[in-house]
């Protein structure tokens, strides 16, 4: 019986030495993998996380001071920029979104209508607490569009043309972000934004648009101006969305 015990703990000791050189093991090869996933991190930080701007700087648009193509200090790695008339947008990977340049329209979102020559972030949207983050951003000319992962879509700045969807009560300038009410619920995808006009495509493919008209931009037919986002029914099954927003 004693001998049967010993070669019990015998077998018992080899099973759990086996069993600790898989863990080292597996161990060893998790540390090198999360090693590989730091490396290639810091390579796509360096590839994708900073813009440098070059240009017009009257309202500050560049973001710097410099005469030539600089860097924009923005914390995070770049997701997306969008530039609009004197005023620029840039979006982090963690839904951090930045404003600069001019903000006499209240486009930059910041509560007022000053202009910043430096990144500014808009507070005012997403909700980390609830999962709710940025998703997208596009500028017009004097006014911006902001879509949350959730679908909501924010505008704000110049509503001298109803561009911002908010309808005519709203006045001419929103410092702010406000919602878009009409697009709630239609699963909006992604958003464009024209020199005085806007567009957003919802994941069925439809296509609404609002603001100026003037130019037979919005699709409806007409030279109307549109206070909230209308339908273009013309279209179906979209998948790419664009606006141009030269003066």
């Amino acid at each position: 019986e004693e001998e049967d015990d010993w070669d019990a703990i015998q077998t018992e000791l080899r099973r759990l030495t086996r069993r600790c050189q898989q863990e080292s093991e597996a161990r060893e090869k998790a540390e090198l993998l999360l090693g590989e996933m730091k490396s290639a991190f810091e390579k796509l930080r360096e590839d994708v996380g900073q813009v440098r701007t070059w240009g017009a700087n009257t309202d500050g648009q560049l973001g710097h001071f410099g005469g030539k193509p600089s860097l924009v200090e923005i914390r995070g790695v770049l997701r997306q920029v969008s530039c609009g008339g004197a005023h620029t947008a840039a979006l982090t990977d963690d839904g951090q979104l930045y404003a600069w340049g001019r903000g006499n329209e209240g486009q930059l979102g910041l509560g007022d209508y000053r202009p910043r020559t430096v990144p500014a972030i808009v507070k005012a949207l997403g909700d980390p607490a609830s999962g709710t983050s940025v998703l997208q951003v596009a500028c017009g000319a004097a006014h911006t569009l902001a879509l949350c992962d959730n679908g909501d879509v924010y505008s704000w700045g110049s509503n001298d043309e109803m561009q911002l969807g908010l309808g005519a009560t709203f006045g001419r300038k929103v410092n702010r972000p406000e919602l878009v009410s009409e697009l709630g619920g239609k699963g909006v995808l992604r958003v464009a934004a024209g020199k005085n006009f806007s567009v957003a495509l919802t994941e069925s493919g439809d296509v609404y648009s609002w603001g100026a008209g003037g130019a037979l931009q919005l699709g409806h037919g007409s030279k109307v101006n549109e206070e909230v986002p209308r339908l273009v029914e013309t279209l179906r099954e979209v998948r790419k969305l664009g606006a141009g927003a030269a003066a």
